[in-house]
């Protein structure tokens, strides 16, 4: 089987809007979707722009739909994480919160990534009901939405911040 490339985000960073957050950094994220053809078949669905094309956009509003709410996300915890600093929260409470934020996170990409295979594999489907010399073929469509969290409170220590303050 032959890989193609449908969509592929080193770093959705630049897609997730940070700005108004006081605490918390938006995790660094990566989102990749591959399609496995049929070596028969991979060479005329590589020349095929229409398709790939296609499959892109669908795969692109669920990758956005997965930003979309990680920063709704972001923002909830950040509210939150402000709240326990005004109040003096200890750290190790901080830091359950920023786990629990992390859990949610994992969630949103585990539900991504199967709305991005969904998505890939109905255009596939729809795409070789119009083309017949696809609908033989079978694809496999591989998520690899990879996770490094990074979500960290920005100017957070023990000491901070000042009992005056």
């Amino acid at each position: 089987m032959a890989k193609a490339v449908i969509f592929k985000k080193r770093d959705m960073s630049s897609d997730i809007s940070d700005s108004g957050l006081k605490y918390v950094v938006p995790p660094k994220l990566s989102f990749e979707v591959e399609a496995e053809f049929d070596n028969k078949i991979f060479d005329q669905v590589r020349k095929d722009s229409i398709l790939l094309d296609d499959m892109n956009e669908d795969v692109l509003v669920v990758y956005k739909k997965a930003c979309k709410d990680i920063e709704g996300k972001l923002a909830a915890f950040d509210k939150l994480i402000v709240g326990m600093v005004d109040k003096g929260e200890d750290k190790k409470d901080i830091d359950k919160q920023i786990d629990g934020l992390n859990k949610a996170i994992e969630k949103d990409r585990d539900v991504a990534e199967v709305a991005a295979k969904l998505a890939a594999e109905k255009t596939w489907k729809d795409y070789a009901k119009k083309k017949k010399e696809y609908e033989a073929y079978k694809i496999k469509i591989v998520v690899s939405i990879v996770v490094s969290i990074v979500v960290s409170i920005v100017g957070w220590s023990p000491a901070w911040p000042p009992a005056s303050a």
